[in-house]
């Protein structure tokens, strides 16, 4: 799973370095804090709430157009009381209605392909799988290079568990705010 999601993330850079210019103030990056809910019809991840952190960054295109890249890492608490790890990665285009910096903010849509792990940490139980996410979100000016973002993010996905290869759908919610730095304008 691990060496997938590297292995996406690695060919997406290159395509990303062969087709982009040289210029640095396209790229941006950032971090901050994720909250997520997480509605499964996996018995031991039912209604749970966890809280994490979340790396983004991206580059961009054009003023509005972004290859956008999420990764999240969460902790949840199973209904057995056990604690689990959740992990998202992320990868799509960021669509912005208007300049951040003529307005000051701007909201923003996102949608994405993604892959999700969700481990325990006392067991060898995993559930792991792909889907989709869309996102809905503001960047909030607050510096020449950087912006608060917040973000509400849904994901959707068929997670298969290894200890009976039994799928899964789970539903995730996630709310995050991170500060991301850029050079564009």
């Amino acid at each position: 799973m691990l060496r997938n999601i590297l292995t996406v993330f690695v060919l997406v850079l290159a395509i990303t370095f062969a087709a982009a210019p040289a210029r640095a103030e396209n790229w941006y990056f950032g971090g901050g804090l994720d909250f997520a809910g997480v509605e499964s019809a996996q018995p031991f991840l039912t209604d749970q709430n966890g809280f994490g952190l979340i790396l983004n960054g991206g580059y961009r295109f054009t003023e509005n157009i972004s290859l956008d890249v999420a990764i999240s890492s969460l902790a949840l608490e199973d209904t057995g009381g056990a604690d689990i790890t959740y992990s998202i990665f992320s990868i799509g285009p960021k669509i912005d209605f208007m300049s951040v910096y003529n307005n000051g903010w701007s909201p923003w849509v996102l949608f994405s392909l993604t892959s999700h792990a969700f481990s325990w940490d006392n067991f060898f139980d995993e559930v792991e799988g792909t889907g989709i996410s869309f996102a809905l979100g503001a960047d909030f000016r607050v510096t020449y290079s950087g912006v608060i973002q917040v973000a509400l993010r849904t994901h959707s996905f068929d997670g298969e568990w290894n200890f009976n290869g039994v799928d899964y759908d789970t539903d995730t919610s996630e709310l995050t705010v991170s500060y991301i730095w850029h050079m564009w304008q």
